[in-house]
């Protein structure tokens, strides 16, 4: 079931958020991010960890 549950929401974020359209990967790693530190669901923040992601 949670498998179920984080596969919505990375194709969700992957819908939302054009960048991630391509990058199963880097949503999949965002999803993780946000699920660890749930202080970070503001917006501002959910951008500046997006680019914290990505260029790692």
């Amino acid at each position: 079931m949670v498998d179920y549950v984080n596969q919505k929401l990375k194709a969700w974020i992957m819908r939302k958020y054009k960048r991630f359209r391509l990058h199963k990967t880097g949503a999949s790693l965002f999803l993780r991010k946000l699920a660890r530190n749930p202080e970070h669901l503001s917006q501002a923040n959910i951008e500046f960890e997006y680019r914290q992601v990505l260029h790692r």
